[in-house]
C-alpha cells in the first residue's frame, strides 16, 4: 500500500517535502539562534560601554573601589533593562549552574582609556543533546571503558565576551571664573 502511494504522483511530492523540510527547519532554527545571540551580544556590548563610561568618569572623582562599584551598578542596570539578567541578579565571575543565566565583569584602566569587559553565560538550549547523540555513536566511552552520561564535551553555557572602552571624562562640579 505504501509502495503504491510513493510510486504515484502524490508520492513524489511527499518525498520531495520529506527531503526539503528538515533542511528548511535547520536553516530557520539556525537563523533564530544567530539573531538571538547577536541581539544578546549587542545588549551586553551596550552594558559594557556604559560600565566603561561610568568607570572613566568616576576614577577622577572617587577611589578605585568605589568607581568599580558605581560602574558595576550602571552596567548591571543596563543588563536588567535589556532583560539579560533578572532584577535580583548581580555579577559573579563564576559560571552559573546549568540552566541559569549569569554574567561576570572586570575593569581595566591605562590612564587614557577605561575598559569594561562583560562575560555573559547563556544557558545551552539543548542540554540533552549528548544523550540523543549517544544513540548514533554507541562506542562513546570514557577512560574506564564505561559509557559517559555526562557529555563533558557539550557546553552547559554559551560564553559571550564583550569589551567596551571610554576615554576618561571629568565632571567639573564648580565652574567659577
Amino acid at each position: 500500500m505504501l509502495a503504491r502511494f510513493l510510486r504515484s504522483e502524490r508520492g513524489s511530492s511527499v518525498i520531495g517535502w520529506v527531503l526539503v523540510l528538515p533542511v528548511l527547519f535547520f536553516f530557520a532554527a539556525f537563523g533564530f539562534v544567530y539573531f538571538y545571540t547577536n541581539q544578546i551580544r549587542a545588549c551586553a556590548a551596550m552594558a559594557a560601554r556604559e560600565g566603561a563610561r561610568e568607570y572613566g568618569i568616576q576614577l577622577g572623582q572617587v577611589d578605585q573601589a568605589d568607581a568599580k562599584s558605581m560602574a558595576e551598578g550602571r552596567a548591571l542596570d543596563v543588563m536588567i533593562q535589556e532583560r539579560l539578567l533578572p532584577p535580583d541578579a548581580g555579577f559573579s565571575n563564576q559560571i552559573p549552574p546549568p540552566g541559569k543565566r549569569g554574567a561576570g565583569i572586570s575593569f581595566s584602566d591605562d590612564g587614557t582609556w577605561a575598559r569594561c569587559t562583560i562575560t555573559y553565560y547563556l544557558p545551552n538550549p539543548l542540554p540533552a543533546a549528548p544523550r540523543l547523540l549517544k544513540l548514533f555513536w554507541k562506542d562513546q566511552t570514557s577512560d574506564e571503558g564505561e559509557t559517559s552520561d555526562e557529555g563533558g564535551w557539550w557546553p552547559t553555557h554559551f560564553k559571550i565576551t564583550v569589551t567596551g572602552a571610554a576615554k576618561h571624562e571629568y565632571r567639573l562640579e564648580n565652574l567659577s571664573g
